[in-house]
């Protein structure tokens, strides 16, 4: 079933209000989006990613012969297009060149001389050329000044080959492809191929910084662990220093205890052997005495 892009709840927000576009996926399951034409309710389907830029959008319809009008909102397709413009020129003829436009009488009715120039059509939007790349060539125009039916499939060809192989999350190709085989493929130049992949699906990214950022990251993750288990490390060295400051605590109190202990031990004998020498002193008085009287 296709969606509306303005009543879609899952919509991309940059093409909210775009009423001409409508999101959905086609008969083969690819997703992208159908451009209406507002004047005839053609429609034309094409595979685009959400993230797409509406600039690009409008520059790929603007390039198959579609009228954009504020990337989205209305649109006009080539024929209608067409028929407008003849229409416009006419009206122009008639009314601002009444030499240019002779009326032919005719039996039945009067007939207008169409202008001698032809109508205008929609001019092909062209990538800007940087100073360091070359100009894009512009596909082959058929005669009302559309890409040919080659040029145009040669385009849904090149989005249908970026989607399936160009990652916009890392910015690389798959292994085997590149601007250059997309242009191989497609016989489009490599800078029609560059621009449209820059504004529709992202820049690319050399493979060696994604090599170098993983790299990088590695080694972030490796001084995480290493400043983890440093840390773990000073954590239990500190623990071990409490443990043994805690011990030395210990044993300078029993050291301390030991010292008293000693000290009144030898107090204690001092008195003891004071009180000896004591009574040694009155015992040997008394046998002199005895002796004495003896005598």
């Amino acid at each position: 079933m296709l969606i509306r892009c303005s009543e879609s709840k899952t919509r991309p927000s940059q093409f909210e209000g775009k009423h001409a576009l409508v999101f959905g996926r086609d008969e083969h399951g690819r997703t992208g989006m159908w451009i209406v034409c507002g004047a005839c309710e053609r429609r034309d389907f094409a595979t685009f990613k959400p993230q797409i830029n509406p600039i690009a959008v409008t520059q790929r319809w603007t390039r198959l012969g579609w009228a954009v009008v504020r990337d989205g909102e209305k649109a006009t397709c080539p024929k209608c297009q067409e028929s407008k413009n003849m229409r416009k020129h006419s009206e122009e003829a008639t009314g601002k060149h009444g030499d240019d436009a002779k009326v032919i009488q005719h039996p039945a009715h009067s007939i207008a001389r169409p202008p001698t120039t032809p109508p205008s059509a929609p001019r092909p939007v062209t990538p800007p050329v940087s100073a360091t790349s070359q100009p894009e060539p512009s596909p082959a125009l058929d005669a009302g000044g559309r890409p040919s039916p080659e040029a145009a499939r040669a385009l849904r060809d090149m989005y249908d080959l970026l989607d399936a192989h160009f990652q916009v999350e890392t910015g690389l190709y798959t292994e085997g492809w590149s601007d250059e085989a997309i242009a191989g493929k497609t016989r489009l130049d490599v800078g029609t191929v560059a621009f449209y992949r820059d504004a529709a699906f992202g820049p690319t990214v050399n493979p060696r910084v994604r090599e170098l950022e993983a790299l990088i990251s590695g080694l972030e993750d490796r001084f995480r662990e290493e400043m983890a288990a440093s840390a773990g490390l000073e954590t239990r060295v500190r623990e071990d220093a409490a443990r043994l400051a805690a011990e030395a605590v210990r044993l300078s109190e029993e050291a301390a205890a030991i010292k008293t202990m000693r000290e009144n031990l030898a107090d204690d004998m001092r008195g003891r052997i004071d009180v000896l020498r004591h009574e040694v002193a009155r015992l040997a008085r008394w046998e002199a005495e005895q002796r004495r009287e003896g005598r």
